[in-house]
């Protein structure tokens, strides 16, 4: 079973990877309330979708996860699952625990 430790650990992986900006010089309580989707975010859509494919391949490559975080609840911005990187943490979490 992943942990949340784990779970935040693949997406600040792929954040550094697609969206270097958008955590440099950021501490690790600060990356947890990155937004990821809707107001404020730190990701235009491109890179969004590059980090959730990294994500999930990176779940799939490493925990044996077969989880989809791009659907349409991702993508509402005032009730996304994904929409910081703590929230998206949690999500996976759920998904993995079915």
């Amino acid at each position: 079973m992943i942990s949340k430790d784990q779970a935040v650990a693949v997406i600040v992986e792929e954040l550094k990877t697609s969206a270097a900006d958008a955590v440099a010089g950021k501490s690790a309580s600060e990356i947890g309330l990155l937004v990821l989707v809707g107001q404020g975010t730190a990701l235009d859509s491109l890179a969004l979708i590059g980090v959730i494919a990294g994500v999930e391949a990176k779940l799939k490559e490493r925990h044996g996860l077969a989880i989809t975080l791009f659907n349409e609840k991702a993508m509402v911005p005032e009730s996304s699952p994904i929409r910081t990187v703590d929230a998206m943490a949690d999500y996976i979490l759920a998904q993995a625990r079915g």
